[in-house]
């Protein structure tokens, strides 16, 4: 039987977060559900419903009227006894029959994946039987979470959610540790590393096409941040300050070629992706593989515009050319990526505040892996850099009184 999480579930009718967990990992999902509920949201879980002729119905009217089906992966959901689910014994994953009556239900836009574990430590047992959906859950969109605690997973569903809803990021709460981070508090700064590394990490390594490139400007860009942190004037700006750091070090030492711009090329506020790409992964891979083969200055302006949300006035000054260059860049990208995407025409619908093409690289960054050897290696040469900052700065400091 499932277990009481320490709330009452949603006696809403409609619109609450329906959560689907393996009952044996209670004690890791209940916590991140309490803080969920305390955040306002309605959270429905199972607390004992009979797994009897009754069920498929009662769940498939639950996951029908729910605004979002949320489901929690670890290792446990293919074990039983100790050991690796047989076969035949698949039809008692229950959390697999949730995930199968949600994708008959709801689209891939109301389904987020949270996962627990290490990626590699629960594909060694996954069964046969179930290898498909594995890969299913793998490459949708979700939170990769293992070894993170139940607080910061909770406020990375609670990003992820508002992201798809259009409402507003948890901004507050960097906001804290920006503040904290100028007074020189380490675990500050640890914490917006965890809290913005998968963003800035998913921006370098898809401009540079290259894992030890990106590794590198990474690092680069934490180090200027810690070092210079006191300086950023909106703290609740610093994800996007980031993104800033990371493409402003891939420009550095770069020479950009430009064609000359298009005659009678004009900015267009339209989407040029049809809305029936979100939840096609067919379409998805294909849009994703055509921004991936762009030349480098069509990437960039596709990356900067989509992922940055940086607008063209400001693209003029981060390439140095005409407003009318970047346009016909922006434009000669958008068809190249539409034509080899194999999409639908779009709607003629203005493009929306959270366009199509964001929302691809949202959800792809959060399936995003970054190897631990690599966040190991960011992080202590980010803050190797600013502790010997810090000590030329106090050296200063201690001179200056002397001098005085």
């Amino acid at each position: 039987m499932a277990t009481d999480f320490g709330f009452k579930a949603s006696e809403k009718k409609s619109g609450y977060y329906f959560v689907s967990y393996n009952t044996e990992d209670s004690d890791r999902v209940a916590p991140i559900c309490r803080y969920l509920h305390e955040a306002g949201f309605d959270i429905w879980y199972d607390i004992g419903i009979p797994h009897d002729s009754m069920w498929p119905s009662v769940i498939g009217s639950k996951v029908r009227r729910s605004a979002f089906f949320i489901i929690f992966i670890t290792r446990k959901i293919f074990i039983k006894a100790g050991k690796t689910i047989p076969e035949k014994g698949i039809d008692e994953v229950w959390t697999y029959r949730e995930y199968n009556i949600a994708k008959d239900w709801k689209d891939e836009g109301e389904k987020l994946i949270i996962v627990l574990d290490k990626w590699k430590d629960i594909k060694e047992v996954v069964p046969d039987a179930l290898s498909d959906w594995y890969s299913q859950l793998y490459n949708h969109q979700g939170i990769y979470a293992p070894n993170e605690s139940p607080k910061i997973i909770a406020k990375k569903i609670i990003d992820i959610l508002n992201i798809l809803t259009g409402e507003k990021s948890t901004t507050d709460d960097l906001t804290h540790y920006v503040k904290a981070a100028c007074e020189g508090d380490a675990e500050a700064m640890a914490r917006l590393f965890a809290n913005t590394l998968k963003t800035s990490y998913y921006l370098a390594s898809k401009l540079s096409e290259d894992n030890a490139a990106a590794v590198e400007i990474t690092k680069e860009a934490y180090a200027r941040a810690f070092c210079t942190v006191t300086k950023l004037k909106k703290p609740e700006a610093f994800e996007i300050w980031m993104k800033q750091n990371i493409v402003n070090i891939f420009k550095d030492g770069r020479t950009f070629n430009f064609s000359e711009a298009e005659g009678g090329a004009e900015e267009t506020s339209m989407e040029f992706l049809s809305k029936n790409v979100i939840g096609n992964a067919k379409v998805t891979n294909a849009v994703l593989d055509s921004v991936n083969r762009l030349d480098t200055e069509k990437k960039t302006a596709i990356l900067l515009h989509y992922f940055c949300g940086m607008p063209v006035s400001s693209m003029v000054k981060y390439f140095e050319v005409s407003k009318s260059t970047v346009i016909a860049l922006l434009e000669s990208a958008k068809a190249e990526i539409f034509e080899n995407s194999g999409s639908e025409p779009p709607a003629n619908v203005p493009t929306r505040t959270y366009p199509v093409l964001a929302r691809l690289f949202y959800d792809e960054m959060a399936a995003f892996h970054i190897d631990d050897t690599d966040v190991r290696e960011i992080y202590t040469y980010a803050k190797g850099i600013y502790d010997s900052f810090r000590k030329v700065d106090e050296y200063n400091k201690d001179s200056e009184i002397i001098i005085s």
